[in-house]
């Protein structure tokens, strides 16, 4: 059986890294924030220490930001009205679902019953069902 190494994450689950990504991607967003490694610096001297350790998190959050647009994209593709237009929350869970389905091609069902948890504890029950139309369209037609 071939020796797969992980990537130490310090005992940090990944549901609680997807979380606190989407949290940082929320703040992200409500304070329209353009100089983002400055601004994640400066959030909190001990949010990020903490976010150093969290390698799982820097990964999501570094390969969001950097295939934003295609994400959008595809999230755009999906609905009959803007990105812009969706809650903050909702867009947040979105995008990181958006992107391990598609860019780190996590499976599929994995990833949206991870939105589904996250959007159930920060959502409202159609938020749910919103997110789960909405990743079920990308994950059978994009």
């Amino acid at each position: 059986m071939p020796d797969k190494k992980k990537k130490k994450n310090y005992g940090i689950s990944r549901r609680d890294s997807r979380e606190r990504t989407i949290q940082i991607l929320f703040s992200l967003d409500f304070n329209k924030v353009t100089d983002i490694p400055n601004y994640l610096k400066t959030y909190e001297e001990e949010i990020y220490k903490s976010l150093s350790r969290d390698k799982y998190l820097l990964e999501l959050l570094n390969g969001i930001l950097r295939n934003l647009a295609e994400i959008d994209s595809l999230i755009d593709d999906s609905i009959d009205f803007s990105v812009k237009s969706l809650g903050k929350v909702v867009l947040s869970v979105l995008r990181l679902a958006v992107y391990e389905i598609k860019i780190e091609q996590i499976d599929s069902p994995l990833a949206i019953s991870e939105a589904i948890s996250i959007i159930k504890k920060y959502g409202s029950t159609e938020d749910v069902k919103f997110i789960n139309a909405v990743l079920d369209n990308i994950a059978i037609n994009s």
